[in-house]
């Protein structure tokens, strides 16, 4: 491989690593919570999530009540 080619997939390398990680901060933002996406790490959620278990979480906005505008 010449350098060129290493210059190349160096950047094609980052340029997918920042996706990933833009594409994390945008759901982020969409679900308005700071992770959106965890993994169940201990047996402590059993019996409703069993270790290993992916969960996507989501914060989802209060409706403004207009008795708190007045």
């Amino acid at each position: 491989m010449n350098l060129r080619q290493v210059l190349t997939n160096s950047l094609n390398v980052l340029m997918m690593l920042f996706g990933v990680f833009m594409s994390y901060k945008a759901w982020g933002l969409y679900t308005n919570c700071e992770s959106p996406l965890v993994v169940v790490l201990s047996e402590s959620m059993e019996p409703a999530f069993a270790r290993g278990d992916i969960l996507f979480l989501s914060n989802p906005k209060k409706a403004i009540d207009i008795g708190e505008i007045c």
